[in-house]
């Protein structure tokens, strides 16, 4: 009889969680080794139990009993903690049976938490068990549920053998409930795989059998799988009919996790019909219960849902925010997923990439290319981790994708609706509980009576949420614009270009076209149009370059010259009249996310060149236009401090999270180098490169170099920051204050320095380069992504050896940036010899990657 008890539960929970395969968020399950109180949880073991092994196998059953109570209330981790109880008695008592049946037990939770290695872990040790006792009951029921862990990780072939050796065990056996159970499963994975005629005999097979045990948590499950397929099929009528009898059954059996499935599917059918209103409403109570439960990984998917609603209603910023929430759950599986082969964790990848290739579309449709460009990165398994070991950090305690400051305020109201609805639903269902086993006082039915009305309140203000007047001024922040160069003072540049030997080039990016304005020193600006270029068109391949530009592996010429052919091809002519050396160049918007130097100027990627080669590249801005053709005032003095120490590790708060920052290696010989180049050098190393000791100094220097690691904050822009040796962090809201009226040039050798984001105003901020230079500064030099440690050394000290023999700074950049492109000193005035680079570069520095990052800002003399 106990042996039926123990196959009764742990069948119950695997049918629990089979309701349908979603791919899914997770965390580890915490708390689940921690020690154990049963009178915690008020339940009595006073009575004296006898010590003989019966007694002690009559207390360890008890603590499984309560387990399954405690999981049917959905007290996941408490459960697990019974049942931990439960095991160490099993295995003091020699119960092998016990044991499997609480160890599979316990992988169902890991499932449910979607920690799928651990659960595969604890699955495997029960089949072993089961193997070892030659019974087939148990070894089906682990076969079966590592099954289910390979249908979750989208390996559908492996999920279907595991599920034949189930079946063909239970078969055998004439395991019915087990049959019914198994043959469900295998209907998941054919509706997974679009055959749903096949996936359609499998669950009416399983509906039969569990109908014939009595099995109601199965018999809903199934339903509402039969449901899917209708819905797929398009057959709403009667995919809604077999919705309706799943709720009627979780709802009688107070089944939380399985309601809020069959919730996010009717939600599906009235998305599918475009009643809008009606789906956003299913979606938000199906959200509840599934962060009431713990099932991320549902929650992941409605998430994802909620998004594509508010993208078919035209509410692309709500969309975008509902599918970043989404991204990290599914982030946070793959967190989990990395004990698995890489080929597994590919598989699983695939499961989900749409909803990252939906939110990055969103966010190219809004000109957020970086944001884009970053959550399509974290579709990459591998493919980056080997040369990102070493980059000059924008170091990251959490994965995922950030969110912008009015992005987090729009998530801080609605997780209050979610918090107010949770607890308002978890009191009913206390209410609803009591009335079913001994009734309610009259107070109580009030109370109910009322607690329902708030909920129907808070149903209201969910539906209307992307109304709510709370969340409209952050709405609007988050659609405002950039401002672009004033063109009114572009033609006062005309004399300024004759001195410099230049040419201004400021693209202007229209909804279906290009604008390029070019002013010559002998002419007036001119227009040229490129016609049917659509702005989504522009930041796929923006998007797509810098994924190139960021993998030293990738072939960045294709993406190089197709923005060569919108930016500058249908200006050849007006640059062949003008014969500049110089570009100045203006971005606008999302352009401002690529390096102009690495434009490609041919369909051959054998016999073209790059752009740098043609020309020297200086970014302007308004801040520029006065003193663009400005000489230096004298002989270059330099500050050049270095975080180098590789055992000093720096902590950074931001917010409500911490960067982490270690030494970087490169810096130090950066900065010696640098030294022994221009021996007026002072070099501030580490502890001694300390925001107190520098910034009283700094104008007594006419070059700054800061070697060193940076962090762009997109959450909040203004509280990015450069990180010192000692620790100290000035971030943008300080570098207002610097003065740098007598700096001529400010090197920021760091990751992301030439990229910005919000502030807590919700107002556009252009980075650090950027703000130095409005700061005072004559020209700084800032990156466009996550730098190579090695290769930022290489470039730097190719910089400096062409500063020194003379080249003015943008010339000096170029000739440094051609010195890595055909591997030469010789370019930057030095000997002909290949460039010496300690750190063994993936790739070669030939690469964009290598050479292009840096972009200069401002008076390039």
């Amino acid at each position: 009889m106990r042996r039926q008890l123990h196959r009764f539960v742990t069948l119950f929970l695997a049918a629990f969680l089979s309701v349908s395969l979603l791919s899914t968020a997770a965390a580890g399950l915490a708390g689940s080794g921690s020690s154990f109180r049963p009178e915690a949880l008020g339940l009595d073991f006073s009575q004296p139990i006898a010590q003989a092994v019966d007694g002690r196998q009559a207390e360890a059953d008890q603590l499984f009993q309560h387990g399954i109570e405690l999981y049917r209330i959905s007290r996941f981790q408490e459960a697990v903690e019974f049942w931990n109880a439960a095991l160490s008695i099993y295995e003091e008592i020699q119960d092998a049976v016990g044991q499997a049946n609480t160890i599979n037990n316990i992988g169902n939770v890991y499932r449910l938490f979607d920690n799928y290695g651990e659960a595969l872990d604890f699955y495997r040790r029960s089949l072993a068990i089961a193997q070892a006792l030659n019974d087939a009951d148990l070894a089906s029921m682990a076969l079966n549920n590592i099954g289910n862990v390979y249908g979750l990780l989208g390996d559908y072939g492996e999920a279907l053998n595991y599920y034949q050796l189930s079946l063909d065990a239970e078969q055998a056996a004439a395991d019915n409930v087990g049959v019914a159970n198994t043959l469900n499963n295998i209907g998941n994975i054919y509706r997974l795989l679009e055959d749903y005629d096949q996936s359609l005999r499998y669950y009416e097979q399983s509906l039969v059998l569990r109908q014939a045990t009595k099995d109601s948590i199965g018999e809903a499950n199934t339903l509402n799988n039969i449901g899917n397929i209708y819905r797929m099929l398009e057959n709403y009528t009667e995919a809604l009919r077999h919705y309706d009898q799943s709720m009627a059954i979780k709802r009688s059996l107070n089944d939380k996790p399985g309601a809020a499935i069959t919730l996010g599917n009717i939600g599906n059918i009235y998305g599918a019909l475009n009643h809008y209103d009606e789906a956003l409403s299913h979606y938000h109570q199906s959200l509840m219960l599934m962060y009431e439960t713990g099932d991320r990984s549902g929650a992941a998917a409605i998430l994802g849902n909620i998004g594509t609603i508010h993208r078919a209603k035209g509410e692309s910023i709500l969309a975008i925010l509902f599918l970043k929430q989404a991204v990290n759950q599914y982030e946070s599986i793959r967190q989990d997923n990395q004990v698995f082969s890489l080929d597994l964790q590919n598989t699983y990848v695939k499961t989900v990439a749409d909803t990252y290739h939906l939110l990055a579309e969103l966010l190219l449709q809004q000109d957020r290319v970086l944001e884009a460009q970053r959550v399509l990165d974290l579709l990459k398994v591998q493919e980056l981790q080997d040369y990102l070991q070493n980059v000059r950090g924008n170091a990251r305690t959490a994965s995922g994708v950030d969110f912008y400051q009015p992005e987090q305020a729009i998530l801080t109201r609605y997780g209050s609706l979610q918090l107010s609805a949770i607890e308002v639903g978890q009191q009913l269902a206390q209410l609803n509980r009591k009335d079913q086993e001994e009734g309610l006082t009259p107070a109580e039915t009030e109370q109910r009576n009322s607690l329902y009305q708030i909920q129907k309140e808070i149903q209201l203000q969910f539906a209307a949420f992307a109304d709510d007047a709370a969340i409209q001024p952050f709405l609007d922040q988050l659609s405002r614009g950039e401002s672009p160069l004033p063109l009114d003072e572009i033609n006062g540049l005309r004399n300024n270009l004759g001195v410099l030997n230049a040419v201004l080039i400021y693209p202007l990016v229209l909804a279906d076209r290009i604008e390029l304005v070019i002013t010559t020193p002998n002419s007036a600006p001119l227009r040229r149009t490129v016609e049917n270029v659509t702005r989504a068109q522009l930041n796929e391949t923006i998007e797509r370059f810098r994924t190139a530009l960021n993998n030293p592996y990738a072939n960045a010429k294709a993406p190089a010259y197709q923005l060569y052919r919108w930016l500058i091809e249908p200006l050849e002519a007006d640059l062949a009249d003008a014969h500049p050396d110089t570009i100045l160049y203006a971005p606008d918007g999302p352009l401002r996310y690529v390096p102009l130097a690495a434009l490609y100027d041919s369909a051959d990627s054998d016999n073209g060149q790059w752009l740098i080669e043609r020309f020297k590249v200086n970014n302007i801005t308004a801040t520029s236009l006065q003193d663009i053709n400005a000489q230096p005032s004298s002989e270059p003095r330099i500050l050049a401090g270095a975080f180098a120490d590789q055992n000093i590790i720096h902590t950074v708060p931001v917010g409500n999270r911490t960067f982490s920052f270690k030494g970087l290696p490169f810096a130090g010989v950066e900065v010696s180098t640098l030294a022994d180049t221009l021996t007026n050098t002072r070099i501030f190393l580490d502890d001694a490169f300390s925001l107190p000791a520098l910034e009283p100094q700094l104008n007594n220097f006419n070059i700054l170099h800061f070697a060193t690691h940076a962090a762009l904050v997109p959450e909040d822009a203004g509280h990015s920051f450069i990180l010192f040796g000692s620790g100290d962090y000035p971030t943008i809201k300080d570098i207002e204050a610097w003065p740098l009226y007598n700096v001529e040039l400010v090197v920021l050798s760091a990751c992301e320095t030439g990229l910005g984001g919000f502030d807590n105003n919700g107002i556009q901020i252009l980075g650090l380069g950027y703000q130095i230079h409005k700061a005072g500064a004559k020209a700084v030099i800032a990156s466009l992504w996550q730098v190579s440690d090695g290769g930022t050394q290489a470039l730097m000290n190719a910089f400096y050896l062409a500063l020194s023999n003379g080249y003015p700074k943008a010339e000096a950049l170029q000739r440094a940036q051609q010195a890595l492109i055909h591997d030469d000193l010789s370019f930057v005035g030095g000997p002909n010899v290949p460039i010496q680079v300690t750190e063994v570069l993936q790739g070669s520095t030939h690469h964009p990657y290598y050479w292009a990052p840096f972009i200069l800002i401002g008076n390039g003399l």
